[in-house]
């Protein structure tokens, strides 16, 4: 688990320290970590400001229902590099994923770049379903993406209960796949007050898609250009 939120220092509110130019891999953490406390784990090795933000950020998540935040990364299903003997698990897809990635709209759609400050990794999305625990946890450290779904609820609801959560306040769902004809999308976590769950991530939405969830993106541009 991450426990190296960036712009914990920043003197931002809590909340900030989930949305803006925090990465998927950071909110879950701190998602994370606030369920660990729950658990009672050893933390021994947490900083207090990062534990005492995670609660916060953990109890707007539950008092703040329909809404979400944007997360500053791109998932790209098209410009994919698998390293040769990769075996992809089945079921599941191959994608690059940037974070803080500079958005670029040229004449083929939307473009991920690699810009200052960005860091790109290629890696393999499970398909869509109900975030599930594993032996490594429920999300990857270094994207935030879960490691494994379950494509039935009552059944992801049962798996998180056989951990100790409380598997009907916390199941989740994650959208796995681009929802417009582009391969390069942007990223959020939202919330829904019922079937859907408290902190369900979408990685398939257009980078100027706008909806009353998240509302608007704010685009880190080199340039756009007219399709």
């Amino acid at each position: 688990m991450a426990t190296d939120i960036e712009g914990l220092n920043s003197n931002k509110p809590a909340h900030a320290l989930c949305k803006g130019s925090t990465t998927l891999s950071e909110a879950t953490a701190l998602y994370e970590l606030a369920l660990a406390i729950q658990l009672d784990d050893d933390l021994a090795g947490v900083p207090e400001k990062v534990a005492m933000a995670a609660g916060t950020v953990y109890n707007s998540i539950h008092l703040r229902m329909r809404a979400g935040e944007w997360t500053d990364d791109a998932c790209d299903w098209h410009n994919i590099h698998i390293v040769r003997g990769t075996v992809v698990p089945k079921n599941c897809v191959p994608a690059r994923w940037v974070k803080h990635p500079v958005f670029e709209r040229r004449a083929e759609g939307w473009q991920a770049l690699a810009g200052e400050g960005s860091d790109e990794m290629y890696i393999c999305l499970p398909p869509e379903g109900f975030v599930i625990p594993t032996i490594d946890g429920l999300y990857r450290p270094d994207t935030g993406t879960p490691f494994a779904t379950e494509g039935d609820r009552e059944k992801a609801v049962r798996l998180l209960e056989s951990a100790g959560l409380n598997g009907r306040k916390e199941v989740s769902y994650f959208w796995g796949k681009p929802l417009y004809k582009g391969g390069v999308c942007a990223v959020s976590h939202r919330r829904y007050p019922s079937y859907y769950g408290p902190f369900a991530i979408h990685v398939g939405a257009e980078p100027d898609f706008v909806d009353d969830f998240v509302g608007y993106r704010p685009i880190r541009r080199l340039k756009e250009t007219a399709e």
